[in-house]
């Protein structure tokens, strides 16, 4: 490999007076329809894209016999060069082999053996990215070559690594004759010839014709175009790590000509190789972010990607994003050698790109940094970005427990799959794809804060990295989203790429359970008890032999119609879900015996006596302040379509889930401390637990309703959680809300929260008093008779809220309150949520309550909805009437128990909480007791949402009512190929 600095020379004088090329004729923006990938260990674009949002790496140890045995060398080059000794081997992202079909990509085998594995990489990839852009190479009948497609292919690569021992094998001779001299050592010349041909074949076999043609960079595209029948231009691109950004602008030229449907661009390195090693000897062995505290430095990875970009508009399948822009800059020589990294040309480079694309550097909402792992590159790409992307706020702005609030995640791939040279650039922007195609921001393992020497640039920018994946929404309605990729190669190249997406996953697949790590839900029926058991045991042999339990539970889904007795077994993987049926076929008998329910800590579930599907189904709404750091950071991930259904109805997504306050944006990864003060900061931000309480009582509703199937009868609302349920079910149209008005209302600025002015003015309290003396509630566990028996001894203590028969709220004057839970003499917890509700105090804010709540009403067609007004069914949608209810509910006690019990005598059996934290869900548990009832919560904090669905479809189902379980058993297998594939698994 040649010295970057000189080569970068020629090229670089023409560059030195400025950064910027001339004006260029406009290319178009391409859209991108197919992808593959082959990473380290992430063999498919799929496994590569789980890998991502699970912050997974590829990092383990030199596979075997991969360096040809240097590895093993004491005292050679490497050791000399590199530090490395079989005592300390490298760790990367390595290639190890891969499993390919010669029959199906037509490789004769006498050429398996010598075959080039950066060009059987290549292939795999290319045949992945086309395959999924909806191309095909079935050969029609009466043909011998798929039809022809005008479609090009270029590759971004490097010199083949072997090439290397080529010249080694070539040059053994004389280094042998010059070692047997040095050492003094005779030897004649037919015993050199013998020891000089043992030597070479050691070292690598003697070159056939196929290899010589291998080592031509063109045959590699070659090879794709010929494979497929494709008649566009072919050929590749040697530009080091901008090698991707000069495919891609040669691909933007290419489909000027009307001729050309598509452009398959790929990059290939194998860059672990011992020689890459030997001119980069400085790696790092654990995987990790360069930017982080204690993780500077280069990690080794191999892989290639390739994609199918056509001009926008025109692709065949579905399109993953859009490549907007491409700038590469080229730094001018300082002292006659081109520098490592520039941050001027960098910056100029991603301003180049944000015009190009018509965007500004606000509406970017990741950046896929190079991340090099140098302290020259390191430096001066922080520099470049914290320019481009400064922060919003002033440098002593206030700060809140976790930092300054980012706006732009940073991440990399290369903290998860190594450098992959030539192909950094490639993986990097699959990643991006990926991410905006699957609608979350992805996180960086092991975080913690920037290094050092990082620290001031960051700090001066819009940066921030999360510490795991998060959704990803967009900032206002019908808007893109948008993301760069940043690369910095050899020869002064420095470039961006700025790239958008208009539709998510959601749009094409509306669950994606199996991705999530959703458990497998199998559930089993039949007409008798006996039948269950057989049924049980059954399908423990069909587990033991193998059978693939998605399968299992597909098919036992289909058989559920009309089948009263059932149990559901939930396990996350094969495993546990045998466990699950083992306990099961223990368990079971005993517990019908009894007449009992039998549940699992794993989601499993039987009910002797089950409520069936005659019980109505009423949604239970919690109240606002139920809402935590992390609330829904995975629920996008297994109902996409929820991601693409909330986006429509709102005309500022981000801002109606609050999504910097839930996940917090700061440029540490916050500790427990940090969160517990996050945490607490929103329990006084009304507007927050409204906004967030309402998203997520609209998003559960609809997955309830609408993916799951079940038909809903009524509901009701906890406090609050009236309003919310207004907007979920349909009473209020979602086009009126406004979280404005609650954010701007002095009611929840300083009026009922905060001061609380309005219990100040009420009591005539001092203006110096502390907030902490003005008002206190309490948690008691009693039951309301006792309270209210007490309460006209204490005039400012008020009971707000009665939860069960024996636990309630009781709110006001911190030392009445103290006073009185000390008469009592009950357990009694200090309350974190202190807004003044639910008591006549409120009075004075009534006619600006009712405003925060008049909306415009649509239809809850035939819901019955309970209302804390007067615990009866909800009259006709009044708009003026209903804003006037709902502040009336606000100034007086809550008795939920009271709802609770007048909604089980209507006939409702089945509770379903749609808001956060389960909080409802115990309280209608404890309410009911032993009376035939079902509750259960949609989420449950510091569980995954896809067990805590699992749980509630599995309670569900065994108590026999009909919902649709497709969404959680994932897509049926695809079918056998009718020829069945040889694979050969070749050796790096």
């Amino acid at each position: 490999q040649a010295d970057p600095a000189a080569v970068a020379d020629s090229a670089a004088v023409a560059d030195s007076t400025a950064t910027a090329p001339p004006a260029e004729t406009p290319v178009p923006a391409l859209d991108i329809a197919g992808l593959g990938a082959h990473f380290g260990s992430f063999d498919s674009v799929d496994a590569f894209e789980r890998a991502v949002h699970s912050g997974r790496d590829a990092l383990g140890p030199l596979p075997e016999r991969r360096w040809r045995g240097l590895d093993q060398t004491r005292g050679g080059s490497l050791e000399h060069g590199a530090g490395v000794s079989p005592d300390a081997l490298p760790h990367g992202a390595f290639v190890d082999g891969l499993g390919i079909d010669p029959m199906d990509l037509r490789i004769p085998p006498a050429d398996l053996r010598t075959y080039n594995l950066q060009h059987a990489l290549a292939i795999k990839v290319a045949d992945e990215a086309l395959h999924d852009a909806g191309y095909s190479r079935a050969v029609p009948k009466g043909e011998s070559a798929p039809a022809p497609r005008r479609i090009a292919v270029v590759v971004g690569m490097e010199t083949e690594p072997t090439t290397h021992l080529r010249i080694t094998r070539y040059g053994l001779g004389t280094f042998v004759r010059q070692e047997f001299a040095r050492a003094g050592i005779e030897v004649d010349e037919a015993e050199l010839a013998r020891l000089t041909a043992a030597g070479r074949d050691a070292v690598v076999d003697p070159i056939v014709a196929n290899e010589v043609l291998s080592y031509i960079g063109n045959v590699m595209a070659s090879r794709i175009s010929s494979l497929w029948n494709l008649t566009g231009p072919s050929f590749t691109v040697s530009s080091d790590g901008s090698a991707t950004a000069e495919a891609l602008q040669v691909a933007r030229l290419l489909l000027l000509d009307p001729g050309i449907e598509a452009v398959l661009v790929g990059a290939v390195d194998l860059a672990g190789s011992a020689e890459n090693l030997l001119l980069r000897p400085d790696v790092v062995a654990e995987a990790g972010l360069t930017f982080n505290e204690g993780a500077a430095g280069r990690r080794i990875g191999e892989g290639a990607g390739a994609l199918v970009v056509t001009r926008p508009g025109e692709a065949a399948a579905p399109v993953y994003a859009r490549i907007d822009a491409v700038a590469v800059r080229h730094a001018p020589p300082v002292d006659g050698r081109v520098p490592e990294a520039d941050a001027d040309t960098y910056a100029a480079a991603a301003e180049a790109a944000l015009a190009e694309a018509g965007v500004t550097a606000d509406d970017i909402g990741y950046i896929e940094a190079h991340a090099g792992g140098t302290p020259e590159q390191d430096r001066a790409e922080i520099a470049a970005l914290a320019r481009v992307f400064p922060a919003a706020d002033a440098p002593d702005a206030p700060t809140g427990p976790v930092g300054r609030t980012g706006r732009v995640a940073l991440g990399s791939a290369k903290a998860q799959i190594g450098d992959t040279g030539c192909a950094a650039t490639m993986a990097g922007l699959i990643r991006t794809v990926l991410c905006l195609h699957h609608g979350y921001v992805p996180g960086t393992s092991g975080w913690r804060r920037p290094a050092a020497a990082l620290a001031d640039d960051f700090a001066a920018s819009a940066l921030y990295v999360p510490d795991a994946s998060r959704p990803w929404l967009r900032r206002t309605a019908g808007s893109r989203r948008y993301a760069a990729v940043g690369f910095i190669g050899a020869s002064g190249a420095h470039g961006h790429l700025t790239l958008s997406a208009e539709a998510t996953r959601g749009a094409l697949v509306p669950g994606d359970w199996q991705r999530a790590g959703g458990p497998v839900v199998l559930p089993l029926s039949a007409d008798t008890f006996d039948g269950l058991l057989t049924a049980v045991e059954r399908h423990r042999e069909l587990l033991d032999a193998g059978s693939d339990p998605y399968a299992l539970a597909r098919d036992a889904a289909r058989e559920l119609t009309g089948r009263t007795v059932r149990a559901v077994l939930v396990g996350r993987d094969r495993a546990e879900l045998g466990a699950q049926l083992a306990l099961a076929a223990r368990d079971l008998p005993a517990v019908h015996a009894s007449g009992g329910e039998w549940t699992t800590p794993a989601g499993s579930c039987f009910a002797a006596r089950p409520i069936g599907p005659e019980g109505k189904v009423a949604l239970v709404y919690p109240g606002a302040f139920n809402s935590y750091p992390g609330l829904g950071q995975d629920l996008f991930r297994a109902f996409p379509g929820l991601l693409e259904r909330f986006e429509s109805q709102a005309d500022a997504p981000e801002r109606h889930l609050r999504a910097a306050a839930l996940h917090p944006r700061g440029q540490a990864a916050p500790g427990r401390r940090e969160l517990m003060a996050l945490e607490a900061g929103l329990g006084e931000d009304i507007p927050f637990m409204l906004a967030t309480g309402t998203s997520f009582a609209i998003l559960y509703t609809d997955l309830v309703r609408d993916v799951l199937g079940i038909t809903a009868h009524g509901g009701f609302g906890y406090s609050l959680g009236e309003s919310s349920m207004l907007f979920a079910t349909g009473g209020w149209r979602p086009e009126g809300r406004d979280d404005a008005l609650i954010s701007n209302t002095p009611i929840f600025k300083d009026r009922l929260c905060g001061p609380r002015r309005t219990v100040r003015e009420a009591w005539a309290l001092p203006e110096d008093t502390p907030d902490a003396q003005v008002w206190a509630s309490h948690v008691l566990l009693t039951d309301a008779d006792t309270v209210r028996a007490a309460l006209p001894r204490y005039d400012r203590v008020h009971l707000t809220h009665v939860n069960t028969p024996a636990e309630l709220v009781v709110a006001g004057d911190p030392a009445q309150c103290r006073a009185l839970i000390e008469e009592l003499g009950c357990p009694a917890a200090r309350s974190p949520v202190n807004a003044v509700m639910h008591c006549p105090v409120v009075d004075a804010e009534s006619a600006g309550l009712a405003g925060l709540n008049d909306y415009p009403t649509g239809s809850l067609g035939d819901l019955e909805l309970l209302s804390a007004y007067d615990y009866e069914a909800l009259p006709a949608l009044d708009r003026a009437e209903i804003a006037r209810r709902i502040a009336h509910t606000l100034r007086s006690p809550i008795d939920f128990p009271r709802l609770v019990r007048g909604a089980h005598d209507r006939g409702f059996r089945y509770f379903l909480e749609v808001g956060p934290s389960a909080t409802c869900s115990r309280w209608v548990r404890e309410t009911l007791g032993e009376a035939a009832h079902v509750a259960v919560p949609v989420d449950r904090r510091g569980v995954a949402a896809t067990k805590s669905i699992a749980q509630l479809a599995a309670r569900l189902t065994a108590h026999g009512l009909d919902l649709d379980l497709a969404a959680l058993l994932g897509p049926a297998a695809e079918r056998v190929p009718a020829r069945p594939a040889r694979p050969a698994r070749f050796r790096v």
